[in-house]
């Protein structure tokens, strides 16, 4: 599992079972700690701006190199997932 795996080299913790969502807990903390938000509403993006953030999303060389195929629809998903 490659989130076990991340976990491990981040927190060098080789003991601990790893159990779903330490590794996103892990970031909220960090986060946390730095003070920076964990979502894109705490970073205060409104959700109406989502179309226009995934349209732009669309234009990056990113996508065109995934290889996982990816729509718009997708990317419009992946960030409602983020609010």
């Amino acid at each position: 599992m490659k989130r076990r795996r991340i976990y491990r080299l981040l927190t060098g913790d080789k003991e601990t079972a790893y159990e779903k969502g330490m590794l996103s807990r892990l970031f909220r903390e960090l986060n946390d700690a730095l003070g920076i938000g964990f979502t894109l509403k705490d970073l205060g993006v409104k959700e109406s701006a989502i179309p226009d953030m995934a349209k732009d999303a669309m234009k990056s060389g990113n996508v065109a190199v995934n290889p996982r195929e990816t729509t718009l629809e997708d990317i419009i998903r992946m960030y409602k997932d983020s609010m």
